[in-house]
């Protein structure tokens, strides 16, 4: 039996897809290490659905992954990888030195592209750059910072909300102010992390099933709108918890949502 399925073991091990899996897996288990004791929280579902989407779509196109690298691509890609984990090893005995921690994916996943493919054939990565891109985003840095102005959007779906509802309510800015107390949007507790985590998944879905440029269009609207609805629905129920004066539903309900 054994020496039936040799042949079949040795073509798989002699294929040069075989070599980029194990590249890509061992890349993923620095990243899931860094995350689980260096940045002190569990790899999230789109850290391992990342890693295991992109490593699916490499398979896929197995035969078709042509070496076109050259000797400065080669260097480059080498010295892109060794340079984060190097960061990575460093980062273990002082965190703040590894400030690009985040860029892990991207980086390391890019290096690893111009080792195989050189720079002309990256842009027919683009589905699996875009995955890693999505899981290499600091989404709390960019919540607080680039795309603070959502938190805007948010707190005015919630007036608009708890007016409809019946509330006496008001806004000033992202501050949400009712009859027994008041609540501000913050960063992060705004619609930007679960907007990139959800677009994080479409891109991962559309690249695994194929959909056509206005179908692609269509899902990305309905999600963003049903992101905003369903987060602005649960500030509002934060909010009530605050006007209500229950301070420990509102602790309990903030920290664990």
């Amino acid at each position: 039996m054994l020496k039936n399925q040799s042949p079949k073991i040795l073509q798989i091990i002699n294929h040069r897809i075989f070599y980029l899996l194990v590249a890509l897996a061992c890349l993923a288990n620095l990243h899931f290490y860094y995350v689980w004791k260096v940045a002190n929280y569990v790899p999230s579902l789109i850290d391992v659905s990342g890693w295991l989407c992109t490593g699916f779509l490499l398979w896929k196109r197995g035969s078709s992954i042509k070496i076109r690298s050259n000797f400065i691509s080669t260097i480059l890609g080498l010295l892109l990888i060794i340079w984060m984990v190097i960061r990575h090893t460093l980062s273990q005995a002082n965190p703040a030195m590894d400030a690009l921690s985040y860029t892990f994916p991207i980086v390391v996943f890019v290096g690893l592209l111009l080792i195989i493919v050189g720079f002309k054939q990256l842009i027919n990565y683009k589905s699996e750059l875009a995955i890693m891109s999505l899981m290499s985003v600091p989404t709390l840095f960019v919540s607080t910072t680039v795309l603070s102005p959502i938190a805007h959007i948010d707190a005015r779906l919630m007036t608009f909300i708890l007016h409809y509802v019946g509330f006496n309510v008001s806004r000033q800015n992202t501050t949400i102010l009712l009859s027994k107390g008041a609540v501000e949007v913050m960063g992060g507790c705004s619609s930007v992390i679960p907007l990139i985590t959800v677009f994080a998944l479409l891109v991962m879905l559309t690249s695994l099933y194929a959909a056509k440029r206005k179908q692609q269009i269509l899902i990305y609207s309905i999600a963003t709108v049903a992101v905003f609805m369903i987060n602005s629905v649960r500030l509002c129920l934060l909010a009530l918890l605050v006007n209500s004066g229950n301070d420990i539903g509102f602790e309990y309900c903030h920290k664990y949502q």
